[in-house]
């Protein structure tokens, strides 16, 4: 087995190794980060439209009341532990990329809210609910920090012309969980001259512990024309279609860089290691076998793609965190720093690079001819 420092040679020859590193470096870097940025967008439309169907499903009418007939159908339903009135409104959440996102707000009553909290484990984390009958409103930690909204501030379309909430509000406290959802109370909607039948308005169902399933299944078996229903079947399919786009392009992107990457850093290995003939000669010339020195160069190169990987995603890191601390949590839509996926991506550009500069080094080596290498006729 070939017994050589090779950081040693790394220092010889830091020029090329340096072309080498910084192509994966770069690239590496630039797709990690990327997919840090377009993930934020993914999280937060996911936490607000995807997330709190996990606990409970929606019915609204559909230009008139719901009919007597269904809501008492509902409540025969063995799989709906409890049902509840609900108006849906929106409160405007402005990311990144994308402005005026519409996150959800739900008006129900004072117990219900506690209901809905504990299933989403949703935490208080300063002030307190809104009282029964008042205009006051509980948002979620993002939403305040995104409209820099605290305890006590005022909040509506009343107060900020732009704004999706209808009317003024004020912040009575602010909660934290993986739902993205705020509240208000029912009873003012009552108290406004709402309509006093009031489950035929919309409901907000519950399953029973493990039925979720087998009551989105009834509920998608409803007629169309007087319900607009929602589940987290309905609802994931519609986040699935609307970003389906953007996860292509990030895959696109990725394999163009692969490609590119790994065709310039396997022509700069080869060139890399053609200037080193004459040394792989001498090793040949040593007694050293071919098997050894080709198994040398492959873990010449490995080590520079894993170097040109770990410094990658550290790099990656250091900028997320960047981003982050002076961007991203300020506007209440942090990046995910550490993925699963994202690792599996960028990891195909150091695999790729490898295989694609081993082979035709393999070839160069395979022939080598030790002794008019040395002689300088090879």
């Amino acid at each position: 087995m070939v017994n050589i420092p090779i950081f040693k040679y790394f220092r010889h020859y830091k020029g090329k190794f340096l072309s080498i590193f910084l192509a994966l470096f770069l690239s590496i870097t630039l797709l990690y980060t990327i997919q840090m940025l377009i993930h934020s967008i993914f999280n937060t439309h996911y936490l607000a439209f995807v997330e709190p169907y996990k606990v409970f499903s929606r019915i609204a009418p559909e230009g008139q009341l719901l009919e007597n007939d269904l809501i008492d159908n509902l409540r025969k339903q063995k799989n709906i532990e409890r049902m509840a009135p609900c108006v849906f409104g929106s409160i405007s959440f402005d990311s990144s990329f994308e402005k005026n996102v519409q996150t959800t707000v739900m008006e129900l009553e004072a117990q219900d809210i506690q209901y809905l909290m504990s299933k989403a484990d949703l935490k208080i984390i300063q002030g307190r609910l809104p009282e029964p009958g008042s205009r006051e409103i509980i948002i979620h930690r993002l939403v305040a920090a995104n409209k820099r909204l605290k305890v006590g501030d005022r909040v509506g379309n009343l107060v900020d012309k732009n704004e999706a909430l209808i009317g003024e509000y004020t912040v009575s406290g602010i909660l934290d969980g993986s739902s993205l959802l705020s509240f208000t109370s029912f009873e003012t909607y009552l108290a406004g001259g709402g309509v006093q039948e009031k489950f035929r308005i919309g409901v907000v169902l519950f399953p029973e512990g493990g039925c979720l399933n087998q009551m989105n299944e009834y509920l998608d078996s409803l007629p169309p024309q007087y319900t607009q229903v929602r589940t987290l079947n309905t609802e994931r399919r519609k986040y699935n279609e609307a970003y389906a786009g953007i996860d292509s392009l990030i895959s696109i992107i990725g394999i163009i860089e692969i490609i590119i990457v790994s065709i310039c850093a396997g022509f700069l290995s080869y060139i890399y290691f053609s200037q080193r003939r004459r040394e792989f000669g001498l090793l040949s010339a040593l007694g050293h076998t071919h098997q050894e020195i080709i198994y040398y160069a492959f873990y010449e190169i490995s080590l520079i793609n894993f170097l040109g990987f770990v410094v990658s995603i550290l790099v990656s890191l250091c900028i997320g965190i960047v981003l982050n601390y002076t961007i991203f949590t300020v506007k209440g839509q942090p990046l995910e720093l550490l993925s699963t996926s994202y690792i599996l991506r960028v990891a195909c550009i150091p695999v790729f690079t490898t295989l694609f500069s081993v082979f035709p080094i393999w070839r160069m080596l395979r022939k080598l001819d030790a002794i008019s290498i040395i002689e300088g006729i090879g």
